[in-house]
């Protein structure tokens, strides 16, 4: 049997006072999170949110998925998600326990203001509507003007890193219409395997 001392009572309690006040719904310990680029795929979510479950997938209704600015590890630009009347962006929904909530702000930059945290309706095919957190990059792009074809090189993600977010979709079961989308996206051509701490080992 674990004994807590005090103080450290007293911070677990204080964090997770923090984790309630920034993401509210997070009330029974758990959060929703909708995933739309690489972290539809178990395995690169796994790497810092090991609690999360995979519970299904549903839609942002009014937004479409675009890419902007560049990652260095993955060597092009990340996804986001802009607001765009009647387009959808469909993802997976995973809840994780509140206490990995800092390790995925962190993924996502959210402390050097890469992405911003967002809390918006995602609904499942069945009708369901569920408050999840969804993160967007802080300098969004502007309407892409031109056929996926013209797609500028600053907006276009490293083929590795859509070869992640396809991989995630169809163990997803995403619509297949829209994994097909995915396959059309423009790439910068880079296959190489991605810079993280530990292998994620995307190349076959």
């Amino acid at each position: 049997m674990w004994i807590l001392s005090a103080s450290t009572l007293v911070s677990l309690i204080i964090t997770m006072a923090a984790i309630k006040s920034a993401l509210p719904e997070a009330v029974t310990g758990t959060f929703n999170y909708f995933a739309f680029g690489s972290n539809l795929w178990s395995k690169r979510l796994h790497m810092g949110s090991p609690t999360a479950v995979r519970k299904g997938y549903g839609y942002l209704e009014n937004f479409r998925l675009d890419f902007f600015h560049y990652a260095a590890r993955w060597r092009g630009a990340p996804a986001t998600i802009v607001e765009q009347q009647g387009h959808r962006v469909w993802g997976a929904l995973w809840e994780i326990n509140a206490t990995n909530l800092p390790d995925l702000d962190k993924q996502e930059g959210v402390h050097n203001q890469v992405y911003k945290a967002l809390t918006l309706p995602v609904r499942t095919p069945s009708g369901e509507t569920l408050e999840c957190r969804v993160y967007q990059l802080v300098k969004n792009p502007a309407p892409l003007e031109v056929g996926e074809e013209e797609r500028p090189f600053e907006r276009q993600p490293s083929k590795t890193y859509m070869d992640v977010i396809i991989r995630g979709a169809t163990e997803t079961g995403l619509p297949e219409d829209y994994v097909q989308f995915l396959q059309t996206i423009k790439h910068n051509g880079y296959t190489g395997d991605p810079k993280f701490e530990i292998d994620l080992a995307v190349q076959e």
